[in-house]
């Protein structure tokens, strides 16, 4: 029988996480730096998991990929247990991913009935060893800053751009000050775009970009996530990057950092069933 994990209890999957392809999001879920659920196998001992992620609003499956008994309630957990919980957060796929070769072999027999989108993520990270680089902002009117504690209890600036990029990954604000970085750039003292860490764990972090639609193609973007590099190497992480295949924007901005692939993994999704639980 498939059974969620309390928070206490996320560090019994701690032995499932060292695969090649476990990404930072799994990652930072199971060692309590992100929100996230956790459903297993066996609650003592694990050897099969899936865990959502509430920033990515996705799943991934690890462990074990022939657990016979996982394997065959897995549809109708999703049914009957998740697609109601999904749905209660507006989401319309059932998206996810997996960490080894042999999930993507039993992924498609396992969801054979249902409508089956992939498509392909792209890993890069960066260390301390790469090429720093010099980016600077063009324009005077705008201004960049580190997000601390002061910058965001300024009642002369106007931070909602800012507080949603941070709380689109956290629970709050305070426990984003509590273990993230971040910077932003302000044009009239409003926040335009910012680069805040997304997920991380003690010796990695990954950082998420926004830029305001009307400050775009202006290198914003450029200048906030140099600066967030600059200070995450500083305080000894190597830096993550995960992205879709098709995002060249993203791709790009990834190289000018040089950030280096480290390797591809295949996306899932599905349309969650209609009517939700017992319809």
């Amino acid at each position: 029988m498939i059974r969620e994990l309390s928070p206490e209890e996320f560090y019994k999957i701690n032995h499932l996480l060292h695969d090649g392809r476990t990404n930072l999001e799994i990652k930072s879920v199971a060692e309590g730096f992100n929100p996230g659920w956790i459903f297993v196998d066996d609650s003592e001992n694990p050897q099969t998991a899936l865990v959502w992620s509430k920033g990515i609003e996705g799943f991934y499956f690890l462990g074990r990929a022939d657990s016979l008994a996982f394997n065959a309630e897995i549809n109708g957990f999703i049914d009957r247990t998740l697609t109601p919980r999904a749905k209660a957060l507006g989401l319309a796929d059932f998206e996810f991913s997996a960490t080894s070769d042999a999930w993507d072999k039993m992924i498609p027999t396992l969801f054979n009935k249902r409508n089956l989108v992939i498509s392909k993520q792209l890993v890069f990270a960066r260390d301390a060893s790469a090429t720093p680089t010099h980016f600077e902002l063009k324009d005077e009117a705008f201004t960049l800053r580190r997000v601390n504690p002061a910058l965001l209890a300024d009642p002369a600036l106007d931070n909602h751009f800012l507080e949603s990029a941070i709380l689109e990954w956290w629970d709050s604000i305070d426990a984003f000050m509590e273990n993230g970085i971040g910077t932003a750039i302000f044009f009239e003292n409003q926040a335009v775009c910012t680069c805040v860490t997304s997920f991380m764990n003690p010796s990695m972090m990954e950082s998420h970009i926004q830029t305001k639609p009307s400050h775009r193609k202006k290198g914003l973007a450029t200048c906030a996530v140099q600066a967030f590099v600059t200070d995450a190497l500083e305080k000894g992480y190597t830096l993550y990057w995960d992205c879709m295949e098709t995002n060249h924007g993203s791709r790009a901005l990834a190289k000018k950092m040089n950030y280096q692939l480290q390797f591809a993994y295949p996306l899932y999704e599905f349309p969650l069933p209609a009517g939700g639980q017992d319809e």
